[in-house]
């Protein structure tokens, strides 16, 4: 059975947040539950988070979703970052401060990693 207060810790966290990292790939943009994600950041009334989108390039830019991560973006002055590695790669080495190490199935190259880990870490 799938818990019914799930959203609650979400949205929680993002009230208290200082800052999110969003990893954009199309599984993201194909994810309900990802997207209200940014749905909730985009309502929140935490003006003082700070944002960045990481995104991957077999992501369809032109999308309506991606229109309005580039407006949030813009309008927030969010960092985006446009990962350059294949999607079949791994993603490690991203640290989150008081979190486990994140394994995904993308890769950062070491420029990107330090873009992003400098930005978590500020």
């Amino acid at each position: 059975m799938q818990n019914p207060f799930w959203d609650v810790g979400y949205k929680n966290g993002i009230a208290h947040a200082k800052k999110m990292a969003f990893f954009i790939t199309p599984e993201w943009l194909g994810s309900d539950f990802c997207k209200q994600e940014f749905q909730w950041l985009s309502e929140t009334k935490n003006k003082d988070i700070k944002s960045a989108f990481v995104i991957f390039k077999d992501v369809d830019l032109k999308s309506k979703d991606m229109t309005s991560i580039f407006n949030f973006a813009d309008i927030h002055k969010s960092r985006v970052m446009m990962a350059s590695t294949p999607p079949e790669s791994g993603l490690n080495n991203v640290k989150i401060e008081n979190s486990v190490d994140l394994n995904f199935k993308r890769l950062l190259t070491d420029r990107e990693s330090w873009e992003l880990n400098n930005f978590l870490g500020d």
